[in-house]
C-alpha cells in the first residue's frame, strides 16, 4: 500500500462522514474521476461536461458555499446532484457504506 493510500485509509477510520465531506474538496474529487473542471465566472465553483450523459456545453458544476462543510455538486441538464458520496455513489455504482 502506498503512502498516500494509507493516509487515506487512516483518514477514514478515524472520521466520521461529515468529517470527511469537510475535509475533502469535491471538486478534488469529482477532478480524480476525469471531469475537467474550469473556474465559472462567479468565483464560487467549477463547470465542467457531466460525467454521466453524453454533452457538448458544460452543464454540470460544483459548488463551494460559504461555510467550508457545504459542497455539493449537480447537473441541470440530467439532473443529478449531491454531496461528495452521492458522487462517488453514482460513479462506482456502489452503497453509501462502500462509498466512505
Amino acid at each position: 500500500m502506498s503512502a498516500d493510500l494509507g493516509r487515506l485509509a487512516a483518514t477514514v477510520a478515524d472520521n466520521s462522514p461529515e468529517e470527511l465531506k469537510q475535509a475533502v474538496d469535491l471538486a478534488s474529487v469529482v477532478a480524480s474521476y476525469g471531469v475537467e473542471l474550469t473556474p465559472n465566472g462567479s468565483g464560487d465553483g467549477w463547470t465542467g461536461l457531466c460525467p454521466f450523459h453524453a454533452e457538448t456545453n458544460p452543464s454540470f458544476y460544483v459548488r463551494q458555499f460559504e461555510d467550508a462543510d457545504h459542497q455539493r455538486y449537480g447537473c441541470s441538464g440530467c439532473g443529478v446532484g449531491g454531496d461528495m458520496f452521492d458522487f462517488i455513489q453514482l460513479q462506482e455504482d456502489c452503497d453509501f457504506p462502500t462509498a466512505v
